[in-house]
């Protein structure tokens, strides 16, 4: 009688903390919580964001950027180039279509507008788990 005792409270208590045990296992704790993937460096033609960088109109140049998501997810990239003008007059301006070509995983290319002036290059990434991060960089197109 002794044993079936044992063997009933074991029991017991086994199924009480299957739940807590398989609640604690799918949750992350707040240290391990997934985050936004890292922009670790991003350069247009060697240069980074605080430099001022001059391009000619209708050239192309190399972007290279190095991305790190620390839970190893597969990192989404996209990209928008805008007029700081266009911007500046209007908050909702389109972004100019066509202005970047994918090289490789960690090199793109602009290929610079026609028109002079200063403009604005993001860098959007996100890991599909709605963590996102982005970065910019400022150049000057050269009058033609």
């Amino acid at each position: 009688m002794k044993g079936f005792f044992r063997y009933l409270i074991l029991g017991f208590l086994v199924v009480m903390a299957s739940p807590l045990l398989a609640q604690k296992k799918n949750s992350l704790p707040a240290s391990k919580k997934n985050t936004a993937p890292e922009i670790k460096s991003f350069t247009l033609d060697g240069k980074s964001s605080g430099s001022r960088i001059k391009l000619n109109p209708q050239e192309k140049y190399m972007l290279s950027f190095v991305l790190f998501d620390a839970e190893g997810d597969k990192i989404n990239m996209g990209w928008e180039l805008f007029s700081v003008t266009a911007l500046e007059r209007d908050k909702k301006a389109e972004a100019i279509a066509n202005a970047i070509s994918p090289v490789s995983r960690e090199r793109a290319m602009l290929h610079v507008p026609i028109e002079e002036g200063e403009y604005i290059l993001w860098l959007y990434v996100n890991d599909g788990k709605g963590n996102t991060n982005k970065s910019s960089i400022k150049f000057t197109v050269l009058p033609n």
